[in-house]
């Protein structure tokens, strides 16, 4: 673990990333000063704890296909880039490409990296069979059902025959949660239902990708994501992570009026998560398209 967790707050090449209103952005967001590194911190080390959650970037079996290079990848609705970045230092022989609907200014961007400017559910503006490796992440706070039904058709109309599409989702019940964290969570939750969200969307993916009828081999893998310090080989990582995430959450959401007040629910928030040994489901999904 130790080398691959040495850049918990790592200095990611320099972008201005400007915020969208996205559910996750009305959740997370700490407050109106909150500074947009923050949010790009945050992003970052969670990068790293699904990381290490996996042992990698990419669970499909393609790693020496992307080493050889030659091929095409694209991030669906890749955010900060984070991802992207690290895939593409990876596998610098292959030409990454992320897809997001808010403008990216990068300074140094690496030469096999591109952004593409486009809303991931207005249709891709790729060919069909254009890329030889589709990746998803992070959306389940922000799509409906429907959406996500069509959102993966078109990753799958645009990835080639042979190749994989990969999703990485997270749960958005927490699990073993206590009784001051539940009352939080479900404030969330009621208000994702009020956007049209479905709650139980990682319950629900491996079912849409098989009705495609276009994937083959389908993968489905989940690991706990832990709240709070109990985890022995991520305590620091996820301890940081839980303070700096549950504050925002905690602040609009918590039924705090000062911020006085939110900084000790915060610290009650962590302790019940360590009590409790807290923590929500990252589910990985990955199959061949046909």
């Amino acid at each position: 673990m130790g080398n691959a967790l040495k850049k918990l707050r790592p200095n990611n090449q320099n972008f201005n990333h400007s915020s969208s209103n996205s559910n996750s952005s009305a959740i997370f967001s700490y407050g109106p000063d909150h500074e947009l590194d923050v949010d790009i911190e945050n992003a970052s080390l969670r990068h790293n704890i699904v990381r290490e959650l996996f042992k990698g970037n990419i669970s499909s079996p393609i790693h020496d296909e992307l080493k050889y290079g030659g091929l095409r990848i694209l991030d669906v609705g890749c955010g900060s880039g984070t991802w992207l970045f690290e895939v593409s230092s990876d596998y610098p022989l292959c030409e990454c490409i992320g897809m997001d609907k808010t403008k990216m200014l990068v300074d140094n961007k690496p030469k096999n990296v591109n952004f593409v400017l486009a809303d991931i559910l207005e249709g891709f503006p790729f060919c069909d069979n254009s890329f030889d490796f589709v990746y998803v992440r992070n959306l389940s706070y922000d799509l409906t059902e429907s959406q996500w039904i069509y959102l993966i058709n078109e990753c799958i109309r645009v990835l080639k025959s042979g190749c994989y599409i990969e999703i990485t989702e997270t749960e958005l019940y927490m699990n073993n949660a206590g009784p001051i964290m539940k009352k939080m969570v479900d404030n969330v939750l009621q208000f994702l239902s009020s956007r049209g969200v479905n709650l139980q969307i990682t319950s629900r993916i491996q079912e849409v990708l098989e009705s495609t009828r276009r994937l083959q081999g389908i993968i489905h893998i989940c690991r706990p994501f832990p709240m709070g310090s109990w985890c022995k080989e991520l305590k620091y990582a996820c301890e940081t992570y839980s303070y700096d995430i549950m504050r925002g959450i905690s602040a609009k959401f918590g039924d705090v009026k000062t911020k006085k007040e939110n900084e000790e629910k915060l610290q009650k928030l962590v302790a019940e998560a360590n009590n409790y040994r807290s923590y929500f489901g990252i589910h990985k999904f990955y199959g061949k398209k046909v």
